[in-house]
């Protein structure tokens, strides 16, 4: 291409990593970057997104800090550079910590990326409520959904059904229902998760009549 004095645009480049990392040859993928970054090609949000993003699924248990770790530092060149980062990246990058079981390092991930006056969407949140309610800390999941709501994004039903999951999952049946239904009075109607969570929950406490009440009601 360029040898016939065709100079590649930013589509071409990200179009060509993101061919190496959708094939799991996301290393290939981080030095076409590093090169096309020395060349001064153009690169842009989708071309980090697509090393990145690779990094972080390529979690196969000998290279997964390796990738966590080249994921974050990737991130930082990208932010240092002036290239403006992205949900996606984001919520890569704590859902990898969270698979990875460094659930306390992704809270504190995505503090630090709040406190840097990125913007968090709702998957960003939801990530890190549901990995604190299955490590039991489901307080600390209600204070980020309540900061959310603080942040003019109401809750829908699967930060509900999230935050319901994580109750029944501490025998906290009582909660959980109480949960269930302050977001029916919200206007948002539970879905079949949202059911079956519940349900679910009632059944492994022994609670079959409550079980058998709330499947009447669907």
């Amino acid at each position: 291409m360029v040898e016939v004095g065709l100079h590649p645009n930013a589509f071409t480049c990200s179009t060509y990593i993101e061919g190496l990392c959708s094939h799991k040859r996301s290393d290939s993928g981080y030095e076409a970057l590093r090169a096309f970054r020395a060349e001064k090609w153009p690169i842009d949000t989708f071309t980090y997104t697509a090393v990145i993003r690779g990094f972080c699924s390529e979690m196969k248990l000998k290279e997964a800090t390796r990738n966590l770790l080249q994921a974050l530092a990737l991130h930082k060149d990208m932010v240092s550079n002036g290239i403006k980062t992205n949900c996606v990246i984001l919520s890569s990058i704590l859902q990898c910590m969270c698979e990875m079981g460094m659930v306390s390092e992704a809270v504190d991930q995505f503090k630090e990326f709040r406190d840097l006056g990125i913007f968090l969407d709702k998957v960003l949140y939801n990530i890190v409520v549901d990995a604190l309610c299955k490590q039991g800390k489901v307080e600390e999941a209600v204070e980020l959904l309540n900061e959310m709501e603080g942040r003019h994004m109401p809750l829908d039903v699967v930060n509900y059904t999230t935050l319901i999951n994580g109750y029944c999952l501490q025998g906290k049946l009582v909660d959980a229902k109480n949960i269930f239904q302050k977001m029916k009075e919200k206007g948002v109607e539970p879905d079949i998760i949202t059911y079956n969570v519940l349900v679910g929950g009632f059944s492994r406490n022994g609670l079959a009549e409550e079980a058998l009440e709330l499947l009447n009601c669907m």
